[in-house]
């Protein structure tokens, strides 16, 4: 009778109206407490509270809202019950009384400036000169660049190689193309020399065109692929810890109800996931779920598609201008459930076909693909099946595959295929070592030769830090034997020692480096060997904010033949109307950090100095990941002790091939150490604190000083320690001293 009563008056069909005024109370449900004056309104044993609280409490609304004064209640699930000792309402709520909570596992993103793209051009260069037995030789690789050009988005670039040849000089054009990049669409267009898209199963040809196309690489935390759904159910407040395969990958608090784990942090491959469940009052569950995880899968509703068009670039590198037919196409990816993304692909050209395929995750067994397609073209018609299967685990991998195709078959580029091909690899461990075997069987037909290659190798760890890897391989019925040990001496030296035997003949190697300290400074490496084709290489190098350059001697012993080749690598930058040398562009990105006036301060990314700053305040740092969180930062210990840091370390995530300028506002300061004697001229005590106007507490030193940052023309500083209170007020002086020594001065007694 008590709940029908209490279910009419929710519904507003009986019992009286509401009380006009509200109650502010403190709330707890399921023993934890959930706010303080909460407004309520009361009815009887009904208790109603506005959408705001509930949405709060993650508790859905129970029947219609009950209108007061123009504003909505909605009634309380369960038996609240008042305690008005303590003027609490007190809920006890089943699970299902709340609403899921969702936990993003993921690790947090730290907040990115905005940094504004800085308009430029770059040149990367990257040049070989060798002189020995023949005709002196040179060769360079030139990457041009333009980025942040008004009215003109996304980036330019084109690449070319310069070459003396015996006879003459020769230029030769890679690449040219304009980019634009979107990342909130997951989308880039391409106008220019690039690659096709789907290579996975329709192979990957060089055009000349136009392609819009996905490109999750725009958001490098974006979980592409289908994870395990996790959660389970809380009555009241808990910490839940998540384990993989028994190793403890992530934690989080979760409050009362259902809640679902969302993104955990799995590895690829088969494996078991633990939810370990444990509330405030030490009570402990836990839930053991088998899963396995594959890249090759789209998560349900999730496309990735590709247009395109163009002309077929042919003699990539021996040609500048060399293009074939014309050819237009279109691709898609679409994750269709959980456990099967379907693929598709058309194309129409010369050589025109299609493609579909298909990835299926079975169960905790595996992945198979499936692909086949059909062209037709000058060749006549063909087909082409490939079947694959992979499983991956902690201790196993195992990927083995078969593909056939027709005569008539070709591919866009106008390419055959061999007329059968199997493939098989195998990775296990044994003891504490890893074996891995290989195999490729390929029968060509008319197409060319076939071909048996089987191998297998053992990588373990040896004595004394050493690490070792024996190879054999057979292909075709010559047998090639490899082994080598390598071992770190810190981060930067290596060394390794090397043997093969090859048609007989053995070659043994030694080998040690140093690589160059990422702030800068020299390198070297050492080679020498015996046996077959023996040659013997020294050379040093240097790597400075103007690039890496490089000396090395060789010998070969065949032929005593002696060879000196010189290199490096750099680039330049035009920006703000400057030229700059800096270490170059790469496939990343470049930041300028400005601290006008502050020479020589070491600039850190990723949390390691990489270079200083030059005598006007300016450092170039090079390598920056694109989209990715790029923490760049500077040691305040270098910065003169006037001056003040705002923000020590900065997050970028720049597109790809650009420039950012990143400023670190800096603010001149200075600061007193002040000395203060009670009225007796005893030194105020160590352990005593100052309070200034603004209520900050500065502590006391010995011999009674205070170091008082950012002081004010007129200052007040009320001093606090068990024997009493006292205050003083002292005028800053003016001058150029950071840091001048005040006082003493005398506090006089509040008490």
């Amino acid at each position: 009778m008590r709940l029908a009563i209490a279910l009419l008056c929710a519904a507003g069909l009986t019992g009286p109206a509401l009380a006009a005024s509200p109650l502010l109370l403190a709330v707890r449900i399921n023993g934890a407490a959930v706010g303080d004056f909460v407004p309520l309104l009361r009815e009887g044993d009904l208790w109603f509270a506005q959408a705001e609280a509930l949405a709060r409490w993650r508790i859905a609304p129970a029947g219609p809202a009950r209108r007061v004064d123009g504003m909505d209640w909605w009634a309380l699930p369960g038996m609240p019950r008042l305690d008005a000792a303590t003027q609490t309402l007190l809920l006890d709520l089943p699970a299902s009384a709340f609403d899921l909570q969702r936990v993003d596992l993921r690790p947090a993103r730290p907040a990115a400036v905005e940094a504004p793209l800085t308009p430029g051009l770059a040149l990367d260069y990257d040049f070989n000169l060798e002189a020995g037995e023949g005709r002196p030789q040179a060769a360079a690789l030139l990457d041009f660049g333009a980025f942040g050009l008004a009215r003109l988005p996304g980036t330019l670039r084109h690449r070319m190689v310069l070459r003396t040849l015996p006879d003459a000089g020769r230029a030769l054009r890679l690449d040219t193309r304009w980019r634009i990049e979107q990342p909130a669409q997951l989308r880039a267009w391409t106008f220019g020399d690039t690659f096709t898209c789907n290579g996975d199963f329709a192979g990957t040809a060089r055009f000349a065109g136009v392609q819009l196309a996905t490109d999750f690489g725009l958001r490098p935390d974006l979980v592409t692929f289908p994870l395990p759904a996790l959660g389970g159910s809380a009555s009241v407040p808990s910490a839940v810890d998540l384990l993989v395969d028994g190793r403890t990958v992530g934690a989080t608090q979760v409050g009362s109800g259902p809640f679902a784990l969302d993104n955990p942090p799995l590895a690829a491959g088969a494996g078991e996931v633990t939810v370990v469940q444990q509330d405030v009052l030490g009570r402990a569950r836990q839930i053991s779920v088998p899963y396995y995880v594959s890249p090759r899968l789209l998560k349900p509703g999730l496309s990735d598609t590709c247009f395109e068009a163009g002309r077929l670039r042919r003699d990539y590198g021996v040609r500048s201008n060399d293009y074939g037919g014309t050819f237009s196409a279109a691709g898609m990816r679409r994750g269709l459930t959980s456990v099967l993304t379907l693929a598709g692909r058309v194309e129409a050209g010369e050589v025109s076909g299609m493609q579909v395929g298909m990835n299926w995750l079975a169960g905790r067994l595996g992945v198979f693909t499936l692909q086949t397609a059909a062209s037709t073209g000058d060749a006549g018609g063909g087909s082409r099946q490939a079947l694959r299967f992979e499983r991956q685990t902690r201790a196993f991998s195992l990927s083995a595959g078969i593909e056939t195709a027709s005569a008539g078959y070709r591919r866009l580029g106008g390419e055959a295929l061999p007329d059968k091909r199997s493939s098989l690899f195998v990775g296990l461990p044994v003891g504490g070592a890893n074996l891995t075997l290989a195999g490729i069987w390929q029968d060509s037909g008319a197409t060319g030769p076939s071909t048996r290659i089987a191998s297998a190798s053992l990588s373990m760890r040896v004595a004394s830090g050493w690490f070792g890897q024996f190879t054999i391989q057979q292909q075709d019925g010559e047998t090639t034997a490899f082994a080598v040990f390598t071992r770190a001496f810190g981060e930067r030296r290596h060394m390794a020692l090397s043997a093969q035997n090859r048609h007989g003949e053995t070659l043994a190697t030694l080998q040690a480096q140093s690589s160059e300290p990422l702030s800068g400074g020299p390198g070297w490496h050492v080679l020498a060997s015996a046996g077959a084709h023996a040659r013997q290489i020294a050379g040093m190098s240097w790597l400075g904010n103007a690039g890496r350059f490089a000396l090395e001697a060789a010998h070969e012993s065949a032929g005593d033949a002696y060879a000196l080749r010189a290199g490096g690598r750099g680039g330049l930058v035009w920006a703000d109307g400057a030229l700059t040398v800096t270490r170059g562009l790469g496939e990343g990105a470049i930041a300028r950090v400005s601290l006008p006036g502050m020479a020589h301060v070491p600039i850190l990314y990723q949390h390691r100095v990489v270079t200083t700053t030059d005598t006007n305040g300016e450092a170039w740092v090079t390598g920056l990941l694109p989209y990715e969180n790029n923490v760049i930062a500077l040691d305040p210990r270098a910065l003169p002790i006037a001056v003040r840091l705002d923000r020590e370390a900065v997050v970028v995530r720049p597109p790809a091939r650009t420039a950012v300028t990143l400023g670190f506002p800096l603010t001149a300061q200075r600061a007193a150490l002040v000395r203060i004697v009670d009225s007796a001229g005893v030194p105020i005590p160590l352990g005593a604190r100052a309070r200034t106007a603004d209520g900050r507490r500065l502590p006391f030193g010995r011999n009674g000083e205070v170091y008082v940052d950012r002081p004010a023309a007129h200052n007040r500083l009320q001093v606090e320690w068990p024997r009493g209170q006292c205050a003083i007020e002292f005028e800053f002086p003016p001058g150029d001293d950071p840091q001048p020594r005040l006082g003493p001065f005398v506090c006089e007694s509040l008490i």
